[in-house]
């Protein structure tokens, strides 16, 4: 299907392509209580086409991109590539160059054991520490093992495994006749038993106080400490206005070397992106266009160091090595 797809594109005579291959082999489990109430396999494929164009007088590039079922037969591949080919055309960016191979070959990693990560979260459910007054509703689970292929016209061709799972619990608490649900969701790659079971623990014990919940006492002025996805909301503020599509376009006022912000007291931002978070689905050894993702330092103690982003805002502010980073650090 791949080579087919390559063989239509090149015979196409556009400036350039990309083909984004992932493929997904994944269980899924439905619970009520701790009772297993349906279970499926799934093996899905999703075969992405970009086409890049660039006008004749070499002024200006565009590109088009679309999804073509792995079932297509050749004339419609032919079609769909033709109709990418067009609407390329319309769109009328400044050129820039299109990602080459690295040098450094990309991190392939390797197969995910399915059956071990849905074990391990079954397992971490079960284990938690349930009372009358609080316990579990009902739990999904879906875990996958992913195999995503680039394949460019420049010559890029790399392969990446990793696992992407998925669980969501619903608990409930009771008191007294007064019941309430919580609803959980939480996105990891392989199972992080002990944190599953921590924060579905303090959500038993937050619907336990709910129901003995009294008006908040008028506390006047106190200090704020802000966590989890709330930390997360207030930190990617610094990460995304260190993306080179923001600086293009005057969305950022982040220069390199220049220190965000010169009047302020407390400690001093330093911002990563990671190729590896512990427990991450979005571990990636390449970004979406074929570059190799590393460790890069963003930002260092209030300063910016390194603009990260897509081939072409990246190189329309000369960065022709930057990259779309997946896990920040903060």
């Amino acid at each position: 299907m791949l080579e087919k797809i390559k063989q239509i594109l090149n015979a196409s005579g556009v400036y350039g392509w990309e083909i984004n291959d992932v493929k997904k082999n994944g269980w899924e489990f439905y619970f009520i209580r701790h009772e297993l109430d349906q279970h499926r396999a799934k093996n899905v494929e999703h075969v992405t086409v970009k086409v890049y164009q660039m006008a004749e007088d070499g002024e200006s590039i565009g590109f088009a991109s679309e999804e073509i079922a792995p079932t297509a037969s050749e004339q419609e591949i032919e079609k769909t590539v033709s109709d990418l080919a067009y609407r390329a055309t319309l769109v009328k960016n400044r050129p820039f160059t299109l990602t080459p191979p690295s040098e450094e070959k990309a991190a392939e990693g390797k197969a995910s054991d399915i059956a071990d990560i849905s074990a391990d979260f079954i397992r971490a459910v079960s284990e938690l520490p349930e009372t009358e007054g609080e316990d579990i509703n009902s739990y999904e689970i879906f875990v996958s093992d992913v195999i995503h292929r680039l394949i460019t016209s420049t010559g890029i061709d790399e392969t990446e495994h990793y696992p992407s799972s998925m669980i969501e619990v619903v608990v409930n608490a009771r008191r007294e006749g007064h019941e309430i649900e919580l609803y959980r969701n939480y996105e990891s790659g392989s199972c992080d038993a002990a944190g599953l079971k921590r924060d579905l623990i303090k959500t038993m014990n937050y619907g336990r106080d709910r129901l003995i919940a009294e008006p908040t006492p008028v506390n006047g002025k106190i200090d704020v400490l802000f966590s989890t996805d709330n930390a997360c909301q207030i930190y990617s503020y610094f990460s995304e206005r260190m993306n080179a599509a923001l600086v293009y376009r005057q969305m950022s006022d982040y220069e390199i070397g220049k220190s965000i912000c010169d009047d302020f007291t407390g400690d001093k931002v330093t911002v990563k992106a990671l190729r590896e978070l512990a427990n991450s689905s979005e571990n990636h050894a390449f970004d979406e266009e074929g570059a190799v993702i590393r460790d890069t330092v963003m930002i260092e103690d209030g300063v910016p160091k390194q603009f990260l982003g897509g081939r072409m805002f990246s190189s329309y502010l000369g960065l022709e090595n930057s990259f779309n980073p997946t896990n920040i650090a903060v």
